[in-house]
């Protein structure tokens, strides 16, 4: 069992092994008892959301994991579940997850409702990088590693303000999301100082962003331009931000560029700011980027992946009976 404690999760009770099932790398691991198994599920493909990075970020410290050792001797297996971005199939992931007897359940936990419930009653606790749902961040079962992505908001304003862009200018989505999440980033400039000098609404997908960019720097006010909406939009932002000749930063909420968005900016990206809940720091990012060549041959991860690598660190720390380190710990502990 799980007992949630400021910034730690701990292991306060025996851990149920299970057994009969060879994980997923064992004959490279240094492990030789019966698997526990770990649960992650969310959308890792649809065409309209989709997030494999949750998987291949798991998976990739549950190899190295492995190879030191796993939980006590028994290797790690990733138990996955698809839920293709439907209430439906995420509900049955839960169930799959209950069959199975995991040891704990992670991922990008969009319908909490259809999850943490089943979850709950099963006694299986859940190490979500972020809460993306309600029950996320009120779950008695939820053990999230982030304030989630509201803190990815709020703090874009804050930074730039605080690193001299004291008036703002927001590109905002025409959607209802996009409307809320942009209140958070107001929050943010005001609170650290700054000003907001427009609010301007700005069509997702838009082959040009050369009119919205243009009502966004308020007539030379802004010193900097901070978009919420989708990620994807980011290049073709910033093309428009370079054909106006503005050369202040972007800013964008959101750790969810897709990484060929980040490769197709090139130079245009040179003056981008985004915010995320995660990273890999000092020491331990030569091992997850390590980890992650083989299932990213691009070399290109975002902090999706990270984050559910620091969600199998922090179930594994936990379920070795250990209280966990700030994430991502050691991959060698």
């Amino acid at each position: 069992m799980f007992m949630k404690r400021a910034g730690t999760v701990v292991v306060v009770a025996g851990l149920a092994l299970t057994s009969g099932v060879t994980a997923a790398g064992a004959s490279e691991s240094k492990t030789s008892g019966s698997p526990v198994k770990i649960f992650v599920t969310g959308p890792f493909s649809d065409p309209v959301f989709a997030v494999p990075e949750v998987l291949s970020g798991a998976q990739a410290a549950a190899d190295v994991l492995n190879k030191a050792g796993g939980i006590n001797g028994h290797p790690i297996q990733i138990v996955s579940c698809n839920d293709q971005l439907s209430p439906n199939l995420a509900t049955s992931c839960a169930d799959t997850a209950v069959s199975d007897h995991v040891a704990a359940a992670t991922g990008f936990i969009l319908y909490g409702t259809n999850t943490y419930g089943t979850l709950q009653t099963a006694g299986i606790p859940v190490v979500e990088p972020a809460p993306v749902s309600a029950q996320g961040g009120t779950a008695s079962n939820s053990f999230p590693l982030s304030a989630g992505t509201i803190s990815d908001f709020y703090s874009v304003g804050s930074k730039l303000v605080k690193e001299g862009y004291k008036n703002i200018g927001l590109l905002v989505e025409n959607q209802p999301s996009a409307t809320a999440n942009a209140a958070f980033v107001v929050t943010g400039i005001k609170a650290a100082g700054g000003t907001v000098t427009a609010n301007t609404p700005g069509v997702a997908g838009s082959p040009d962003f050369s009119p919205y960019v243009n009502n966004a720097l308020a007539g030379g006010k802004s010193q900097a331009i901070i978009w919420v909406g989708d990620p994807t939009d980011v290049a073709n932002i910033e093309l428009a931000i370079k054909q106006s000749g503005f050369t202040g930063p972007l800013g964008v909420p959101t750790g969810t560029i897709p990484p060929a968005t980040i490769k197709g900016l090139g130079s245009n990206g040179n003056n981008l700011v985004s915010t995320s809940n995660f990273y890999v720091a000092g020491p331990h990012t030569s091992a997850f980027n390590a980890a992650m060549a083989k299932y990213v041959p691009s070399g290109i991860v975002d902090t999706i992946s990270e984050g559910e690598w620091g969600s199998i660190y922090a179930i594994a720390a936990a379920l070795k009976g250990k209280k966990s380190e700030r994430l991502p710990p050691s991959p060698k502990h």
